[in-house]
């Protein structure tokens, strides 16, 4: 009796991860395949890079209106 119910729960297992590998390898391929699309998208809309700049700002001085500059050029204090 015990060796007929260790057979069946056995088989159980084999096919449960016979079916898990089954299903997880074309998971994975279709979550890899959306986010490699997904990410070709936002770079090709974005126009070319630049190594050095930025992405999140085009012009940072010009934008920064709310930086005041002091105008002390007397150098008096050298």
């Amino acid at each position: 009796m015990f060796f007929i119910v260790g057979l069946v729960l056995v088989a159980v297992f084999a096919i449960g991860i016979i079916l898990l590998k089954m299903l997880i390898v074309p998971a994975l391929l279709v979550v890899l395949a959306v986010w490699l699309f997904s990410r070709h998208d936002r770079d090709g809309r974005r126009g070319p890079r630049h190594p050095y700049r930025d992405q999140g700002t085009s012009r940072p001085r010009k934008n920064a209106t709310h930086v005041t500059e002091s105008h002390d050029d007397d150098w008096s204090d050298f």
